[in-house]
């Protein structure tokens, strides 16, 4: 549920660009990943990690996707910050 609350006030990229807009987080949230979120939490906090429902959290693997992205968005920007070019190929001297 933390994290359920933490993601209402977690800015996304849009348009390579930051959103902090809180009403526009709210509404990529809850048009995204909300429903994913909340079917794989809300059984087992109403009948406990030791019912029938507990595979129900496997749902949250729907994120890995969304991970992926955010590094590679992290690694790419890193790159180009350091003024590292994708076309620079390594040279070895033997």
């Amino acid at each position: 549920m933390i994290d359920i609350s933490l993601t209402f006030f977690t800015a996304f990229i849009k348009d390579a660009k930051w959103e902090h807009h809180l009403p526009a987080i709210f509404i990529n949230y809850m048009s995204g990943f909300f429903c994913f979120d909340i079917l794989s939490t809300l059984p087992t906090l109403i009948y406990g990690q030791d019912s029938a429902f507990y595979w129900l959290k496997l749902i949250r693997f729907v994120h890995a996707g969304n991970v992926y992205e955010s590094i590679v968005t992290f690694f790419k920007d890193v790159i180009k910050r350091i003024g590292i070019e994708k076309s620079v190929k390594p040279t070895f001297v033997f």
